[in-house]
């Protein structure tokens, strides 16, 4: 099944799965939909027994510019979203806290 992102891209060959986030023109600053289809992305990955690993990376001249501060309707509302995005990495396999 091929899965069709609107803010990523996701490859893969051989072994290894590539996202490359999208939003070149806006230095591929994240917004609420770029981490929900990485999280996806991440996802897919992890369930295909043939990738081994997954390289995240960026499209044109920067990796990311952080949270897309236009798509953020207060300050506030940042440091949840922040919390939110990072809470995917916390029940990553290997991680010693898990």
């Amino acid at each position: 099944m091929t899965v069709t992102y609107d803010e990523i891209l996701y490859e893969i060959d051989g072994p290894v799965a590539t996202i490359t986030m999208n939003r070149p023109d806006q230095l591929n600053a994240l917004t609420d939909l770029t981490q929900a289809e990485i999280r996806h992305a991440l996802d897919q990955s992890e369930r295909n027994p043939d990738v081994v690993g997954t390289v995240l990376t960026g499209a044109g001249r920067g990796f990311c510019a952080g949270v897309d501060m236009n798509a953020l309707s207060n300050m506030s509302e940042a440091g949840e979203r922040q919390g939110r995005s990072h809470d995917h990495l916390k029940a990553s396999p290997g991680n010693p806290d898990d």
